[in-house]
């Protein structure tokens, strides 16, 4: 992927319009990976946040390991932090075990999306509260 185009898209036997995980193309440069729009699923919803990286102008740079003509290398990822902080919050439900109590315990439930060895994807949850 780091001398010619590569596109990958659903495979032809799904009927039923789902999508695939788009993380693992993405992961190893291809250029246009292709999902279908009319199922609102996690698939489409993580292809939306990739796309607000870069402003929502369409595309997202490759990241410089994928466009160096280079041998892989098999060094370990370098573990990495995130902060994220809540700015607002607004018509939050109830959990539906304290449905009867007048004040509700919010809560933020963030899921961090990766490809673990270039194979399998695996999604992380954090919740507070």
């Amino acid at each position: 992927n780091q001398t010619h185009m590569c596109r990958t898209y659903p495979a032809a036997s799904r009927i039923d319009s789902s999508n695939y995980m788009p993380i693992l193309p993405w992961s190893v440069g291809c250029q246009l990976v292709s999902l279908n729009f009319q199922t609102n699923d996690t698939a489409l919803l993580l292809n939306d946040g990739r796309f607000r990286e870069n402003g929502g102008c369409g595309y997202v740079l490759k990241p410089p390991s994928l466009l160096e003509l280079q041998s892989p290398t098999n060094e370990p990822p370098k573990p990495m932090k995130l902060s994220i902080r809540v700015l607002s919050g607004s018509c939050l439900p109830k959990p539906k075990d304290k449905r009867g109590d007048k004040c509700i315990d919010p809560y933020v439930r963030v899921s961090v999306f990766d490809v673990k060895n270039g194979v399998k994807e695996e999604a992380t949850t954090y919740q507070t509260g």
